[in-house]
């Protein structure tokens, strides 16, 4: 059975790295660095005095906005406001690094309700996404 208008879906997806949790904030924690670590983004255009991102992948535009920031607790959130092919609509997503042994640990999670899709299927595309990020980022860091 399909899921109601009002139920939100959550996804969360974690990846353990060698690295220590500051070293891998200062490539992941800017909200414009995603062409940096996220494979697949070629542009980020800051706009409404950093607090928009416009991220370009392939021919497809996303627009997100900051809602809260915070360099000490290494850790971000944003709602998407356009986007692209995703089959999500009042989505908002946490962006994580905390520190984690010797190393770090990066938890990436959202919640949003599913566009033109099935609940599952909308939790697949966003799961994905997720995982081919973060595996980018564990190529890199170990």
């Amino acid at each position: 059975m399909a899921p109601s208008k009002s139920s939100k879906i959550r996804v969360a997806v974690a990846v353990d790295l060698a690295a220590p949790a500051a070293r891998v904030w200062d490539l992941m924690g800017g909200f414009n660095a995603l062409p940096d670590w996220c494979p697949g983004v070629t542009t980020s255009r800051l706009e409404a005095g950093g607090r928009v991102r416009r991220l370009r992948a392939g021919k497809h535009v996303f627009v997100e906005t900051m809602r809260a920031y915070d360099d000490r607790r290494m850790s971000y959130s944003y709602t998407m406001e356009e986007a692209g092919p995703e089959p999500v609509t009042n989505y908002y997503s946490t962006l994580r690094v905390s520190p984690r042994g010797r190393g770090s640990r990066v938890r990436w999670s959202a919640e949003f309700r599913p566009k033109g899709a099935t609940a599952a299927e909308a939790k697949r595309v966003i799961r994905e996404t997720f995982q081919m990020a973060l595996a980018s980022v564990k190529k890199r860091f170990g």
